[in-house]
């Protein structure tokens, strides 16, 4: 998943903080980034992430969302598809 954001970011996998939000990374994400890493971590792992499972609106989930929080998410949902 690291990888994922850090490529949608143009950052190294190292540079990525897992507990910082997508906004708040050395290079931030925008609305349009935190939509095209959902979609990326949604195709990677064959799952569909609703808004509310993010936090909210997109836009709550834009300035909140951390990579923690999407590996959370994506735990849960495949748990459950076993």
């Amino acid at each position: 998943m690291t990888k994922i954001v850090a490529e949608i970011l143009s950052l190294k996998p190292g540079e990525v903080d897992v507990d910082v939000p997508l906004t708040k990374q050395k290079n931030p994400a925008d609305e349009l980034d935190v939509v095209e890493i959902v979609m990326g971590v949604e195709e990677a792992f064959n799952i569909e992430i609703k808004d509310e499972e993010l936090g909210g609106t997109l836009d709550d989930a834009t300035k909140e969302l951390t990579i923690r929080r999407l590996v959370d998410i994506v735990s849960k949902k495949t748990y459950a598809n076993k």
